[in-house]
């Protein structure tokens, strides 16, 4: 009943209302890409597509020091993964399996 509160920021969306369509980019600094989790930009979408009822076409990292873009699909499939994962998460948390219980303090 809680749920799970996510907090994230996107870097870069843009709107399209009449196309009713969405791009979303997150910058990363970084030199490399091991830490780079596609599940982010999939919450993005998600949370983008429930908000502003328009349907996502394009995700990527805009990787500032190699002046790259990675872009990257967004399928359904993967979004009900995530949500799958998510959901099971927050069961977790609700039930008190977890050892820790962060606050938003100390995981912000």
């Amino acid at each position: 009943p809680g749920g799970l509160r996510l907090v994230g920021a996107i870097d870069w969306l843009q709107l399209d209302r009449d196309a009713g369509t969405a791009r979303i980019w997150d910058a990363k600094t970084s030199r490399g890409t091991g830490y780079l989790d596609k599940r982010q930009l999939h919450l993005y979408a998600m949370a983008v597509e429930q908000q502003f009822q328009v349907k996502v076409v394009e995700v990527g990292y805009l990787m500032l020091r190699w002046n790259k873009v990675l872009r990257y699909d967004v399928t359904d499939g993967q979004k009900a993964s995530l949500e799958l994962e998510l959901e099971d998460a927050s069961r977790l948390v609700e039930s008190g399996a977890l050892g820790a219980a962060p606050t938003m303090s100390l995981c912000g």
